[in-house]
């Protein structure tokens, strides 16, 4: 099981490339306001990137239900 530091870090490194700007930093508390450009299209190709890199696949249901990125966290741990 892969704990939450390095499914951080796997995501920040996602969303770099997905946004391309290094400078973005995750933490269990970031939101989609608080990242320039994401907006609901993003966030599709977001968990398109996330569901590709870790084998798994998310239902429209938990798509939409993600209000933060420790959301995202806790349920990639539950499908990793």
């Amino acid at each position: 099981m892969s704990s939450n530091e390095n499914i951080l870090a796997d995501l920040q490194s996602i969303f770099r490339v997905e946004f391309s700007d290094q400078t973005i930093i995750l933490n269990e508390s970031t939101t989609a306001d608080e990242i320039k450009m994401w907006d609901s299209i993003t966030h599709m190709d977001l968990m398109f990137s996330i569901e590709q890199h870790y084998n798994i696949s998310f239902s429209l249901d938990e798509i939409i239900s993600f209000q933060s990125i420790g959301d995202l966290v806790n349920t990639i741990k539950v499908k990793i």
